[in-house]
């Protein structure tokens, strides 16, 4: 999806589903504010470049919460086919989290909902405590929900 490629994967057991994860609401409050870092599987290859411009969304990205996953969009193109956004999910659980297929929104300006189509996050990999993982979310005419005519300028990416 970005210019790197995966080879073998492998699973670790003390990975939590994001998916349970996110259903479950925890209930462990706390108001520290935690920084994700950029995390890019070793056998994903990346140039410097794509690295860096990784790691500058991530710093601009606001702080989480402990205990919250999110979703950080990046930039968003319209397509002949639709949208491709691309962004950073982001990880404050004190914990590895390995995510299932699981639908992701795109949203305008005032939260309506643009685009929907569930995705295979199992390809991201185990995400670690505080990490930042990059993604390219395609969605196709088919995962639009509601036309736009001008490009928008205001957008986020969410999970259902």
């Amino acid at each position: 999806m970005f210019g790197f490629s995966k080879s073998k994967k492998s699973k670790k057991s003390e990975a939590v589903s994001a998916n349970d994860y996110l259903k479950s609401n925890p209930t462990h409050e706390s108001d520290e504010w935690l920084e994700t870092e950029l995390s890019v599987p070793e056998d994903w290859r990346m140039s410097n470049e794509d690295r860096y411009v990784y790691a500058f969304h991530n710093n601009q990205s606001p702080k989480l919460k402990v205990n919250q996953i999110s979703i950080y969009g990046m930039e968003l193109n319209k397509t002949v086919n639709g949208y491709e956004a691309a962004g950073l999910i982001r990880n404050t659980v004190q914990q590895t989290i390995q995510f299932q297929p699981t639908v992701i929104l795109l949203l305008g300006s005032n939260q309506e909902v643009i685009a929907k189509k569930e995705f295979d996050l199992s390809k991201l990999g185990t995400i670690p405590p505080n990490g930042a993982r990059p993604w390219k979310f395609q969605f196709t005419k088919d995962d639009v929900l509601k036309d736009v005519e001008e490009p928008l300028k205001e957008w986020s990416l969410a999970f259902e």
